[in-house]
């Protein structure tokens, strides 16, 4: 029995340790939300207390200042000392009715703050832990990945990254003589392509934006885009990557609504508040296109044609943007 026992309770305690934000949590809203009901309650009735107390101040002071003698005649026997007595006593008297009326609402409301102030303390405890956790794995990831380039070299390196591999597709072409003729062309293989959750492929399956035409075409439409977006971070200082997603003609996400990018200048804003706040300032996607990719895609042809596009965004900024929107008030 013993033995069950101290099992059982020592599942207990790994559930409250494990959980114990969410059940602090927990208990803090429902406790505050019970004081604000309790709170509610005795005001409610207080009106009635200070009736009562109005009514009993009256009293002493009319009973004090008019007095009945034998002979039947009201005469006055005002005595002030006597009277600011009574009305102390009543005074504390009341006070005391209300602190009992309120008591439970406000132990209640602080033991909720209480527990909120905990679990926000434990929370915090832990995005400190994972934050180490997350560098000690990007440290790891880094010195994988200057392993493979020093043994495979960094166009390897970009093709474990990424998820993309070069193959040889054959493409029927007529030659100079009216002749169809086989050819063999190094192209790109995007199936596995997925450098982050924002990554994407831009072709005509892909994007209601592609341009049919030319591969150049395509990319000249791409440079468009990429500085207007980077013209318009700037200007609003920040931007979402749902917003670049509509300008390239992808669907939008749920993710996209809340990551996105901040302008240089708002990064330094944040920097300057102490915050460390890890961002270019810029909008980028081309750069894995225009310095591995560009010269094999145009030997395609435009029905073959799909470029990658890999953007650099910061992350989510919802949370900076609200800092930055406070301190301008």
């Amino acid at each position: 029995m013993k033995k069950v026992l101290a099992k059982l309770a020592g599942k207990t305690a790994f559930f409250a340790k494990e959980h114990g934000a969410e059940l602090l949590s927990a208990a803090g809203v429902v406790s505050v939300v019970s004081g604000v009901v309790m709170t509610t309650k005795a005001s409610l009735k207080v009106h009635k207390v200070m009736e009562e107390y109005d009514r009993v101040k009256t009293k002493l002071v009319m009973e004090e200042y008019l007095k009945i003698e034998d002979d039947g005649e009201t005469v006055s026997t005002y005595n002030e000392e006597d009277v600011k007595k009574e009305v102390i006593i009543l005074q504390t008297q009341t006070g005391l009715q209300l602190v009992k009326m309120y008591a439970p609402a406000v132990i209640l409301t602080t033991t909720g703050i209480a527990c909120l102030l905990s679990s926000n303390n434990i929370l915090k405890k832990r995005l400190v832990a994972l934050s180490a956790a997350y560098k000690t794995l990007e440290e790891g990831y880094t010195a994988y990945r200057r392993r493979v380039v020093e043994e495979y070299g960094e166009e390897k390196d970009l093709y474990f990254k990424t998820g993309l591999r070069t193959e040889k597709l054959e493409i029927e072409e007529i030659n100079e003589k009216g002749k169809p003729v086989t050819k063999l062309v190094d192209v790109v293989n995007t199936d596995n392509f997925g450098g982050s959750p924002y990554s994407r492929i831009y072709s005509r399956a892909t994007s209601s934006e592609w341009m049919n035409g030319s591969i150049i075409a395509n990319e000249d439409r791409l440079e468009h885009v990429h500085k207007f977006c980077n013209t318009r971070l700037q200007a609003q200082g920040y931007m979402f990557i749902n917003s670049v997603y509509e300008e390239l003609g992808f669907e939008p996400t749920i993710a996209g609504q809340e990551v996105g990018w901040l302008s240089a200048g708002e990064i330094e804003k944040l920097r300057k508040q102490g915050i460390d706040y890890k961002g270019d300032g810029y909008i980028d996607f081309l750069s894995l296109y225009n310095n591995h990719l560009k010269s094999q895609n145009r030997q395609n042809r435009e029905e073959y044609a799909e470029i990658p596009l890999d953007f650099n965004v910061d992350g989510p900024i919802l949370a900076k943007l609200a800092i930055l929107k406070l301190e301008q008030i």
